[in-house]
């Protein structure tokens, strides 16, 4: 009995456990698909915002270029404080240099960059070669060894011959106040990763050593310098956590935001319904299963009691009566039983007094006609004897 009574309560909770794991398997997918969605917006909005501030950047450079070619001299006063105005103007300039076309800084907005050798540098060339700005890589500052880059310009004459080079040194930790003041805060985080998936800046800040600002190469990090919006599941190489990532491409520029969320913190509102849910199913079956044992064991009780009614009965017992279960099924068997049982006694009752009354009338009829019998000897004996008196008298009358 308690075997199939908790049987028939895992047939009723099991299938409400898989319909709720269903629910939260659909919750899960919901949750995840919330937070790429997330994920994307927030990449692409701060890929949009560090485009348009480096196009900005670029076009001051070009037009600080263009005003540059109608001052006497680019080594003169004059040039350097123009340098220096503009370098104002932008908080995450750290300075404007103007190169020539050896390579060689001979004016900036910081005396300290002057004669500085870039020509090695292969964003320099690559200005040249080029008729728009280029933005380089993240390198360690030559001057400080501070991480910076590059928003290069090459100024051309009315033939298009270069005269030399703009050159905007940005400095990351700034630019993240700048660029991210105007992103709104993000869950998880975001990064700005140059062409050699080296992180530049982030939100929030993280403070990293140059070797550890390397992200390992993925399929979803080529995909996205292909200039293709990229989710996918990669684990930190900083604190080996699961994060749920979505990359964007910053224009042509071969830079991409990666904006993430870990997974845990995905999957924390889940774990914690589970928790409760999970907490309060197991005090439902304890409940349960303990309401189904009591149920169990009286209905045993009454089970019992009532073999035990029947085997008096069988036993000729009528008078053992069956005790009440509390369970309105078993009561109404125990009824029928005591009821039936009560007939019986009932019958065999009226069945012993009937017996009796009969024994006592063929006794009593028995008596009277033993009563009889003897009056009827007595009758007869008297009758003999008077039969016998009456042939002597007549015996002697005749003598």
């Amino acid at each position: 009995m308690r075997f199939l009574l908790l049987l028939l309560l895992l047939v009723v909770l099991v299938p409400v456990v898989l319909v709720r794991a269903g629910l939260y398997f659909r919750w899960l997918g919901s949750q995840y698909q919330a937070a790429v969605d997330a994920n994307r917006e927030l990449s692409r909005a701060t890929a949009s915002t560090f485009s348009a501030y480096i196009n900005d950047v670029a076009r001051q450079g070009r037009s600080m270029g263009t005003a540059l070619t109608y001052l006497e001299s680019p080594i003169s006063p004059q040039f350097s404080r123009f340098l220096v105005s503009n370098a104002k103007q932008y908080a995450p300039v750290r300075a404007f240099h103007w190169v020539n076309l050896q390579g060689r800084v001979i004016n900036s907005s910081e005396p300290k960059h002057m004669g500085l050798d870039v020509s090695w540098r292969p964003h320099f060339l690559r200005a040249l070669a080029s008729d728009n700005w280029i933005i380089a890589d993240l390198v360690p500052s030559i001057v400080d060894g501070v991480p910076i880059f590059m928003v290069d310009r090459a100024i051309r004459d009315e033939t298009g011959q270069p005269l030399g080079v703009v050159a905007a040194i940005v400095d990351p930790l700034v630019l993240e106040r700048e660029i991210f003041g105007i992103v709104r805060e993000p869950v998880g985080s975001v990064m700005i990763l140059d062409r050699q998936r080296r992180i530049v800046c982030s939100n929030p800040p993280i403070h990293l050593a140059w070797e550890q600002r390397m992200l390992p190469d993925d399929q979803a990090i080529q995909k996205a310098m292909a200039g293709i919006l990229t989710t996918d599941i990669v684990r930190s190489p900083l604190n080996g956590q699961r994060l749920a990532v979505a990359y964007a491409s910053i224009g042509n520029t071969g830079w991409l935001v990666m904006a993430s969320r870990p997974v845990n913190e995905i999957l924390a509102p889940l774990r914690h319904d589970i928790l409760w849910t999970g907490t309060a199913f197991l005090i439902v079956l304890s409940l349960s299963g303990t309401l189904a044992l009591l149920v169990s064991r009286q209905i045993n009780r009454g089970v019992k009691g009532l073999q035990e009614h029947a085997a008096a009965l069988s036993q000729g017992r009528l008078d053992h009566r069956a005790e009440p279960t509390g369970i309105s099924e078993l009561q109404a068997v125990v009824e029928a039983f005591n009821q039936t049982a009560a007939s019986r006694q009932q019958a065999e009752q009226t069945l012993k007094d009937l017996n009796e009354t009969l024994e006592r009338r063929v006794a009593e009829r028995t008596a009277e006609a033993e009563h009889r019998a003897t009056q009827l000897r007595a009758m007869a004996a008297e009758l003999s004897q008077t039969e016998e008196r009456e042939r002597r008298r007549l015996a002697q009358m005749l003598h």
